[in-house]
């Protein structure tokens, strides 16, 4: 093993995780996303999170909400600095939204297939977290 863990599955979930998990409430596509975001310093833990839907109840792009950990400035600041780098080289940029600390796409989707190409974008974003804010601190 390289680092930390090997498996984004891998890393230690709040227990609320793992009921919504166990209860089909953490949605599929956001999964790895949220499950990275528990892991990382400057995170104190996840609160809530949503694949996206085409529909009028649900908004239309992938987002999760956290709380954020006011010891750890410096692994919070390292993560929006990687949620930038990641926007820059991405086709689908995120933001991370410091008042009502979320992240989510900068742009919502207009049809199905924008959106489940937005959802694939949140397993990349996830493998880059695990790569280089859980396996690879500085």
């Amino acid at each position: 093993m390289l680092g930390k863990y090997e498996n984004i599955q891998d890393i230690p979930q709040p227990r609320r995780v793992m009921r919504d998990l166990g209860n089909g409430y953490l949605d599929p596509r956001i999964s790895d996303l949220v499950f990275v975001l528990n892991g990382i310093v400057g995170i104190k833990e996840t609160r809530g999170s949503c694949e996206g839907a085409m529909d009028d109840v649900l908004h239309p792009y992938p987002w999760v909400t956290f709380f954020a950990d006011d010891e750890q400035n410096s692994g919070f600041n390292r993560f929006v600095e990687k949620i930038g780098e990641f926007s820059n080289s991405s086709d689908i940029p995120w933001k991370v939204d410091q008042v009502i600390m979320s992240l989510e796409t900068v742009n919502r989707a207009t049809n199905l297939a924008e959106l489940r190409v937005m959802q694939m974008s949140a397993s990349k974003l996830a493998m880059v977290l695990f790569r280089d804010l859980i396996n690879n601190p500085r």
